[in-house]
Parts: structure tokens; C-alpha cells; sequence
């Protein structure tokens, strides 16, 4: 198509082109450098001018909070990109390592563990679109002593713990994602302090 008129609004620039008239990028304006009378591909210079925007503001999600890819591709398809644009967008952010689900979920997990068991964390990492196989390459041990801890802050101090008792807090440790072997030796560890 022939350019009749560009003009300038804000960051954007206006490209009129018989009865079409666009707004594209700055960038993309620049890196084509077309003028006035010029012949232009008015399809791919709104693809790589929608590229530009969408890396822009995935910049911007990535730089308030680390994202996994999943949560990247969502973000952009609620500002209904299209999946090229998207697939370029998670390209360059793996390339640069902003995005990295393997390093997200080592993360994940330290932030959790003591707190939060094996369970809770492999489904909250799955939840967040992290695969199946990287989940399972990062190491998320359980520690007793913090599941006691948690004992102690939940119940107080070790006392005479009835069956019932015991099965409570076994419950208790199970339900914040702790593996049950694990909970039972935490609550008999619990139990050995008194």
C-alpha cells in the first residue's frame, strides 16, 4: 500500500493509507524508515509494530514480579495478542532469562520450604504451568524440625497427646502439603519432646 500522510501522536505514529489509517510504534516506524509515497507491506508493519508493544509491556510484567512462561502467555493473551506475537515475546524474554521456569520454581520452593510441604508446593508449581519434568529435577526436601515447629506454633508446647490428638495434627501437617510419613514423624517427634 502507498503511505499518503504520517503523522505524530504522543509515542505512536499515524500512517494513513487510503481509507486505512494506523497507529504503530515509534520503533517500527523508525527501524522501516518508510515516507510519504513509499509502497509498504501495511500487514507486516502492524505485526512487528503489535511485537514491539507486546515485548514493551512484557518487559514490564517481568520487571515488577518473575513470571513463568505460562503466566506470561496469559498475560498477553488477556490483551488478545496474537500467538505469533506471543511466541516472539516468550523467545526473546527466554533468550534474555528473564523468564526461566526452572529457576522460578528452585525459587518457589526455598520461599516455601519450612512452611508449606512437598505436596502443596509441586501442585502450586503445577498450577503456575511449570512441567511436570522440571518440577520433579528440583529438589524439595521436607525438614522434621520445621514441621515441629509448626506443631509447637499451632499447638503450644509438647503435652500428653491422645490418638486423636495425633491424628489431628497428622491431618493438620498433611493439609499445608506435607508428605503423611513425614507428618507421622513429625508428630512423634513432637510427642517424644515431653
Amino acid at each position: 500500500m502507498i503511505v499518503d500522510s504520517i503523522s505524530v501522536d504522543k509515542k505512536r505514529v499515524i500512517i494513513k493509507c487510503g481509507d486505512s489509517e494506523v497507529s504503530i510504534n515509534m520503533d517500527t516506524y523508525l527501524g522501516f524508515g518508510f515516507d510519504v509515497g513509499d509502497d509498504i507491506n501495511l500487514e507486516q508493519v502492524l505485526l512487528e509494530s503489535d511485537k514491539q508493544d507486546a515485548l514493551s509491556k512484557s518487559l514490564g510484567f517481568v520487571s515488577r514480579k518473575m513470571l513463568t512462561t505460562h503466566e506470561l502467555i496469559n498475560k498477553l493473551r488477556k490483551l488478545e495478542y496474537d500467538i505469533e506475537v506471543i511466541n516472539f515475546c516468550v523467545k526473546k524474554l527466554t533468550e534474555y532469562d528473564y523468564i526461566n521456569d526452572y529457576k522460578y520454581a528452585v525459587m518457589y520452593a526455598d520461599s516455601k520450604k519450612g512452611t508449606k510441604g512437598t505436596m502443596y508446593i509441586y501442585n502450586k508449581l503445577r498450577e503456575k504451568g511449570i512441567a511436570k519434568a522440571v518440577i520433579n529435577s528440583i529438589n524439595i526436601e521436607e525438614d522434621i524440625h520445621s514441621m515441629v515447629d509448626i506443631l509447637i506454633k499451632k499447638y503450644g508446647e509438647p503435652k500428653q497427646v491422645t490418638y486423636q490428638d495425633r491424628a489431628k495434627m497428622i491431618r493438620f501437617l498433611c493439609s499445608r502439603g506435607f508428605l503423611t510419613n513425614n507428618a507421622i514423624k513429625a508428630v512423634d517427634t513432637y510427642r517424644g519432646k515431653i
